[in-house]
């Protein structure tokens, strides 16, 4: 793990760490609501393919919703699934740039008193 220079570029080091992680945030807001674009119209889909199955008399105004009712329960839970396998993947990122961020900082805590320690020593050397 390379150590900073100074606060600059640490602050430089973590800024781009977090550009990265919210662009991959981003990336997963726009598939999740592409996702539901998608399921609209399939939504949509499946009702006129329903409401012409019944004008054409192959089935019940009863049949097509029960059948609609199923199809939007099944869908309702892939939906619930994937939401909670998103939000997993969302608090592991969230989870490793914390992580990663207090690693940095637990090194360099440990170099900033490793060199106040040297300092210190110079000093008492010097007054000796």
């Amino acid at each position: 793990m390379a150590l900073f220079v100074d606060e600059l570029s640490f602050r430089f080091a973590v800024s781009k760490y977090l550009s990265q992680a919210w662009g991959m945030i981003d990336l997963i807001r726009k598939t999740v609501l592409a996702g539901v674009g998608a399921a609209v119209l399939t939504k949509e889909k499946v009702e006129e393919s329903l409401n012409d199955l019944v004008e054409k008399g192959r089935l019940s105004a009863d049949e097509a919703k029960v059948t609609a009712e199923k199809i939007a329960e099944k869908g309702k839970l892939e939906f619930d699934a994937v939401s909670k396998d998103l939000q997993k993947g969302v608090n592991d990122l969230l989870e490793q740039i914390g992580v990663g961020h207090k690693d940095r900082l637990a090194s360099l805590e440990k170099r900033l008193l490793a060199l106040e320690i040297e300092v210190q020593n110079l000093v008492n050397k010097k007054t000796e």
